[in-house]
């Protein structure tokens, strides 16, 4: 038996860094300024990605507290990077075309002069995108055992998944996903039953983090246990 829901919208989350997957022939590119010294992030930096005929061709920006932009559908192309901020020597760097989607880290030392990029809008976090989750009952259960073996199927990235009889998931605890098919004990009495199963995607932002719950997907099972 399977049950699939197709994707669907993820809610905006501020701050959230997520490299998502872009059309053939282009590529996400992040830019994370450091200060040299210090190595930590340098908020207000401006970031010009493009040529050396025309330096901000595919975007100009400012970081954020997190020291971080990025530009999406980058083509396969020589990129030059330029990166400037009162109190620091600007950088200008020239980097090979690639059709992977890459980071790029770049640290400013205090000074002054140097390359300067003219950017005056503060980067935002494009949207997100929740994964498509579909189910596999791969066992169903036994008059002895009242379990089903599941399979949870991702399209995207999630770290935890939860199962449950109850809607509202209470007292389902958030385990580590997995690949691998997975066990669930259903309640001890006989019949037809709704299994609710949910992924999420949590990622560590500065000193805090960031959770995206998937939507919930029922899944019916009869159970034939004693």
């Amino acid at each position: 038996m399977k049950v699939f829901r197709p994707w669907g919208e993820w809610c905006t989350a501020a701050g959230l860094w997520l490299l998502m997957s872009m059309p053939a022939g282009a590529a996400v590119v992040g830019v994370r300024v450091m200060d040299a010294v210090t190595g930590k992030p340098v908020e207000d930096a401006a970031v010009c990605v493009g040529t050396p005929a025309e330096p901000g061709q595919f975007g100009a920006v400012r970081t954020g507290p997190d020291g971080r932009v990025q530009f999406a559908d980058i083509p396969y192309a020589p990129l030059q990077v330029t990166v400037s901020r009162a109190g620091y020597r600007g950088v200008r760097e020239r980097y090979p075309p690639a059709d992977f989607d890459r980071v790029l880290q770049v640290r400013l030392h205090p000074g002054g002069l140097g390359p300067q990029c003219r950017a005056s809008v503060r980067y935002a976090p494009p949207p997100a995108r929740k994964p498509g989750l579909a189910v596999d009952i791969l066992a169903g259960p036994t008059p002895v055992t009242h379990e089903v073996q599941l399979r949870i199927r991702v399209q995207g990235k999630a770290t935890h998944y939860r199962i449950s009889e109850d809607p509202d998931f209470r007292g389902a605890a958030w385990l580590p996903y997995t690949k691998a098919p997975v066990t669930f004990r259903l309640s001890p009495s006989r019949g037809d039953k709704t299994l609710y199963v949910q992924v999420r995607l949590q990622r560590k932002i500065g000193e805090g983090t960031v959770e995206i719950d998937s939507e919930v997907i029922r899944v019916p099972v009869h159970d034939t246990g004693s």
